[in-house]
């Protein structure tokens, strides 16, 4: 709702709106789109772990600003998803959310849609002590393997190296870089609508 405002607030006022998306300019992604044909992919299991708890059961105080792991992390998971996928048809098939018990935010979050009939699966925990992110793909019958935690992509025998800054700072260098580019804002509110969709809906 927030967002739809924002966006009518742009087209009255003539003030350009953009959502920067900054997983969509990670190395590892953008050598993707480079090397891969988006339409091979077949389906998409997607891990992310962020050291956020101390005890493996509520989330770090200091983390608590970022409204728990699902809107924290899925945001950045959808948001490349959408340069593969159109988003035209989307239904959440299962979700599975685990709160911290202090905040009742949730820690660990499992969802399983399916997109433009796509299996996507998206696991988001903050209960290990590990930072780690990765995309497996099924890619023309075959694993594909994204990770984005080392900036790197691996299938069949080929190994392809993207490291050439911080992962983050190069987020920020392309997405600055290609300024103003940016996905078009029928696009965010696929992605928005996306995050915040519930079962069966």
């Amino acid at each position: 709702t927030e967002l739809e405002a924002l966006l009518d607030l742009s087209q009255t006022s003539g003030v350009p709106y953009i959502s920067m998306f900054h997983w969509q300019h990670s190395a590892e992604i953008l050598e993707f789109n480079r090397q891969f044909d988006i339409k091979k992919i077949q389906s998409i299991r997607v891990c992310l772990h962020d050291d956020y708890s101390n005890d493996g059961i509520t989330i770090r105080e200091d983390r608590q600003n970022l409204f728990g792991a699902w809107l924290d992390s899925g945001i950045n998971v959808l948001s490349y998803l959408a340069l593969w996928l159109p988003f035209e048809n989307i239904s959440l098939e299962h979700s599975t959310v685990v709160p911290c018990p202090q905040s009742h935010l949730p820690i660990y979050v499992d969802k399983l849609f399916t997109i433009d009939g796509i299996s996507v699966q998206i696991t988001v925990d903050w209960r290990k002590h590990s930072d780690e992110k990765f995309s497996v793909l099924t890619y023309d019958d075959q694993p594909l393997l994204i990770h984005h935690s080392n900036q790197k992509i691996q299938f069949a025998d080929r190994e392809i190296l993207c490291n050439q800054m911080e992962r983050l700072t190069q987020h920020y260098y392309e997405f600055f870089r290609q300024f103003p580019h940016a996905s078009a804002n029928d696009t965010v509110l696929k992605i928005y609508k996306a995050l915040f969709l519930r079962e069966g809906e």
